[in-house]
């Protein structure tokens, strides 16, 4: 296996940063297996030889432009936009046969034809998205952000394929404030309150298309018939969340945070059965919907701590 990956950042003007990056993340896997046929005349088992080899790789590219800007000491902002691609291709043969008859001619031509097996599979898949992210800081203590993106992926309809996905954030630094400032017993408070949209992509690459296969031979004659039934309208799953965070660090030992939660999970990705008069056991379908909220508490507590060492529990 390897990978890899480079980049270049150029600011043509001050606080106006272009950046790109490429990265590459794959591997070749070859493999030969074989028993000879004077082992098994010893001891047991069946002459036989195999190979097979995989392809994989998974290639990204990215590309954004960022501008910052503090407009006096207390208000500042940034704004980013970019875009990414991601191309994704996975090939892989096996062969093999069995019952050749000397170690000095043991290549999987010389196995007996009726023990050939072999079998090949390609898969690509292609994602695009654009996306926009703002920021703006006020006084140090009051923080919003923005970001919208629009996902583009090639496992779904070719109509439905694109979804567009946001999310909204207000934080308060409230140990900054006036009235904390001097609290020696607080360290640190702050408070948080965001909600957005994300997608979830996790299907075969060929889920939305119909596929034909392989059915029965007759007089050596592969036959073909329908195994997959199309289904265009096949899209993103989409979530929601909600939350409300209050986090902090109080007598210099203790960590807290306290978090609501509410996701709605909408059009999921489900392996739907149908009935086997059907000829298809199940679809890849949008169905269902799911609610989940909760609350999540997180305690962190420095038993000791010195400049070289700390126990936490």
């Amino acid at each position: 296996g390897a990978n890899g990956n480079v980049f270049v950042e150029i600011e043509p003007v001050k606080n106006l940063k272009f950046v790109s990056r490429a990265g590459l993340d794959g591997y070749i896997k070859l493999n030969n297996w074989q028993t000879n046929a004077s082992y098994t005349q010893e001891f047991s088992g069946t002459p036989s030889v195999g190979k097979s080899s995989a392809f994989e790789y998974t290639a990204t590219i990215t590309n954004t432009l960022e501008y910052s800007y503090d407009i006096d000491v207390n208000n500042k902002f940034s704004i980013l936009v970019g875009q990414e691609g991601v191309a994704s291709d996975y090939t892989s043969f096996y062969a093999q046969s069995s019952k050749q008859t000397d170690d000095r001619t043991q290549i999987l031509q010389n196995g007996q034809q009726s023990t050939y097996a072999m079998s090949e599979s390609n898969t690509q898949s292609r994602f695009l998205s654009f996306f926009g992210h703002a920021e703006y800081t006020l006084f140090d203590r009051y923080f919003a952000d923005v970001t919208v993106r629009n996902d583009a992926s090639s496992r779904f309809g070719s109509a439905v394929r694109n979804a567009t996905f946001w999310s909204a954030g207000l934080k308060w630094n409230a140990k900054k404030e006036n009235f904390l400032k001097n609290v020696r017993s607080v360290n640190s408070l702050d408070l948080k309150v965001s909600y957005g949209t994300q997608g979830n992509a996790s299907i075969g690459d060929y889920s939305s298309l119909g596929l034909i296969g392989k059915s029965g031979t007759y007089a050596e004659v592969a036959g073909l018939a329908v195994t997959q039934p199309a289904n265009n309208m096949l899209t993103w799953e989409q979530q929601g969340l909600f939350t409300v965070a209050l986090s902090g660090r109080v007598f210099n030992a203790l960590d807290f945070s306290l978090e609501y939660y509410d996701r709605r999970t909408s059009s999921m990705l489900m392996a739907v059965p149908n009935p086997y008069t059907t000829g298809f056991s199940e679809v890849t379908q949008n169905v269902g919907e799911l609610a989940n909220r909760g609350i999540d508490i997180t305690l962190g507590l420095d038993l000791l701590r010195g400049a070289d060492y700390y126990l936490r529990f």
